[in-house]
């Protein structure tokens, strides 16, 4: 529905950008309930090089961006409220760190999502809790919020 960006003139500054879509028929429906996913644009992916065991070799983690900052605000089909958003998520590697956080009001769930990327290059010895890290990202990334019909009087 619109895109904008901010500071394109000035190269030594990060660049903003907004944008609002409207899709609908979005959620998933099982009985009363419905499921949302929520769509974030820089969500993280399986990596076909993390399913390694170990490593004896550096792994190039490329992130291509030191810091991802997203925000999402999601307006609820009329009559329904999610049931659960889940807990806030902080988890810390020696190469990125990630937050996750949600909030509900008037009709309207918020998330704000960061990935810090700290370095680009995994030691083999940082590569278990590296591994580790990155497969929580993914699953939080991939959450799913429960919605349910708000009975009206």
């Amino acid at each position: 529905d619109e895109l904008r960006f901010d500071n394109l003139e000035d190269l030594n500054s990060p660049v903003d950008y907004t944008y609002s879509f409207t899709i609908e028929d979005y959620v998933n429906e099982v009985g009363k309930f419905k499921f949302l996913k929520v769509p974030w644009a820089d969500a993280a992916e399986p990596d076909r090089a993390l399913t390694y065991e170990t490593r004896a070799y550096p792994y190039d983690y490329l992130p291509g961006v030191d810091v991802e900052h997203e925000v999402i605000e999601i307006e609820l089909p009329a009559g329904y409220e999610p049931l659960e958003l889940g807990e806030d998520v902080r988890i810390s590697s020696s190469v990125a760190d990630y937050q996750l956080n949600f909030s509900y009001q008037n009709g309207v769930i918020r998330g704000e999502r960061r990935l810090t990327n700290k370095k680009d290059r995994v030691q083999p010895e940082e590569y278990e809790a590296f591994r580790s890290f990155f497969r929580r990202v993914i699953k939080e990334d991939s959450r799913f919020i429960l919605l349910q019909q708000v009975i009206q009087n």
